[in-house]
């Protein structure tokens, strides 16, 4: 597979703006580590910059309230140290280890969108790695993947879980990723368009 270049457009604008490519984003391991001490974590991929673009994605409509609220979290200045913001590390032009698939479809996506987001980043703020859950199928070097798994099962051990997703996702059915939780309940949501039923499925959270 051809590997693409970033255009000369996009690669001047990150050397104009500096400060971008100096953000801060933690490591995977840092990532998992401030996790184990209590805090959250709002986790922001391609999927959800293009919500805030006013793109529709293939499981979820662009809806107003969804894009506003994510463009909220992300832009948010206030010194919450409860709260992780997870972003991809291309935000800052780091396409280091990528397979040719995925670095050919970061690039793609920096070059179309890197002008917009870079508006919407603090650029004094403290990041967190969006690859906490996706640190496997997009990279060559797989050596240290045990590991981050094991480590992230630590997040649950002997913990009593409620787990809320899609219909059709299942996440943990038919492997061992939730083997040490103490235990496991589930709120299953439409597998499209959830956030229409944002108040239903908060409504069955709470219950909990």
């Amino acid at each position: 597979m051809k590997k693409l270049k970033i255009s000369k457009k996009a690669y001047n604008y990150q050397i104009k703006q500096g400060e971008v490519r100096n953000l801060k984003i933690a490591t995977v391991e840092e990532t998992i580590n401030k996790i184990y001490e209590g805090k959250s974590i709002c986790r922001y991929g391609d999927g959800e910059f293009d919500l805030i673009l006013g793109r529709d994605l293939p499981f979820q409509n662009w809806n107003s309230i969804l894009a506003n609220r994510l463009k909220e979290i992300l832009i948010d200045k206030s010194q919450d140290t409860k709260l992780l913001i997870a972003i991809p590390k291309i935000v800052k032009a780091d396409f280091k280890g990528y397979n040719d698939y995925a670095y050919n479809f970061w690039i793609n996506f920096y070059v179309k969108n890197i002008i917009k987001i870079s508006k919407l980043i603090n650029k004094d703020k403290q990041y967190y790695s969006y690859q906490i859950s996706r640190f496997y199928i997009d990279f060559i070097d797989k050596s240290d993947c045990n590991k981050k798994i094991d480590d992230l099962k630590k997040i649950w051990d002997k913990k009593d879980l409620l787990i809320v997703e899609g219909n059709l996702t299942r996440m943990g059915v038919g492997n061992d990723l939730f083997e040490n939780a103490k235990s496991i309940k589930r709120i299953l949501c439409p597998a499209k368009n959830a956030f229409d039923k944002y108040n239903e499925i908060l409504k069955c959270c709470l219950q909990f």
